[in-house]
């Protein structure tokens, strides 16, 4: 679909052509990301794979990685073997290190390209573009594809939906006045960022009802809350890992909560935590466990019942001397 509004990409013409080059070189292209996915994982995937299928149609595109998180919009994931992927052209989109793409056969691709918006831990890909001061993974995605003007709505809505949910609704400090324009372009193919906002930004009875069961558990020193979710209760509640993890944002928006965690017991026993801070930089605790990711979101994982009292000790004392 064409479109009237002219927007200047600000990706460099050499990333842009190699990008390209190298899309065009291969008959089959296979898009993965991080594992645990979240809406701008998503979005970058599906959004990135719908518009790649429109522009070259007689080209096999697939998205790959797990379902499950129960969010809503975006499509199931394609499953495909092995000989698929060996050859192939492997696009990774929001990961900022190999190991925690989704679907470890990434490996088997012949050539890799990653599009990411954290900053760098793990240099690969033979081709790179990572940009840490972008909101999302899907800002940098619809830079490339406005390029070709390959867009519609659907593609446009996957993409706006994962700009909406990484920025929060384009309230946090990595929104720019590019971030809003690249959002008003999308919309005009089509996103409907009122749906988008029901869509993602509202709940049901049950969410309702599992946050009212949760909110006792939260406990809160020193300008930090935490939410630890065991296994046992989050079992009782019905839900998987990545569906627990979500429920961070039970605690965000509360003014004495400068900074909030939520930890969620795995099935081996191990723990995977989620930080969000209003102001003090906390992407370098996550990166002492496991984890990384942006100043004021990050992620962790595989956390023993020590290591989420060392993170919260760490957490207070940075709040603290922030």
């Amino acid at each position: 679909m064409k479109n009237s509004l002219s927007l200047q990409t600000h990706i460099p013409s050499t990333t842009v052509n190699k990008f390209y080059e190298l899309v065009e070189r291969y008959d089959t292209i296979c898009i993965f990301r991080h594992e645990n996915p979240d809406g701008d994982a998503f979005g970058a995937q599906c959004g990135l794979k719908h518009a790649l299928s429109s522009l070259y149609p007689h080209k096999r595109i697939v998205a790959l990685g797990g379902n499950g998180t129960g969010l809503p919009l975006f499509p199931l994931m394609d499953e495909v073997d092995d000989a698929c992927i060996s050859g192939s052209l492997a696009i990774i989109v929001d990961c900022a290190n190999r190991e925690r793409i989704d679907d470890k056969r990434f490996d088997l691709a012949q050539t890799l390209i990653k599009i990411d918006h954290h900053p760098e831990v793990d240099i690969y890909g033979d081709l790179s573009y990572v940009v840490p001061t972008k909101s999302s993974a899907c800002e940098i995605v619809s830079e490339l594809l406005m390029v070709k003007e390959c867009l519609d709505e659907i593609s446009s809505s996957y993409l706006l939906a994962g700009m909406m949910t990484d920025t929060i609704r384009f309230s946090i400090e990595t929104t720019t006045a590019d971030t809003l324009m690249i959002a008003s372009h999308l919309m005009t193919y089509g996103a409907n960022i009122n749906k988008l906002s029901n869509m993602f930004f509202t709940k049901d009875l049950k969410k309702h009802s599992i946050e009212v069961q949760l909110a006792p558990h939260i406990q809160y020193k020193d300008g930090v809350a935490w939410l630890i979710i065991n296994q046992a209760l989050r079992e009782s509640l019905g839900l998987s890992v990545a569906e627990a993890k979500l429920f961070n944002n039970i605690m965000s928006g509360i003014k004495e909560y400068k900074i909030w965690a939520i930890f969620v017991e795995e099935a081996d026993g191990l723990y995977l935590g989620s930080l969000r801070s209003q102001s003090v930089t906390i992407n370098t605790i996550a990166q002492q466990y496991n984890g990384g990711g942006h100043r004021l979101a990050s992620g962790l994982r595989q956390l023993t019942r020590q290591d989420v009292d060392e993170v919260l000790e760490k957490l207070m004392h940075a709040q603290n001397n922030g």
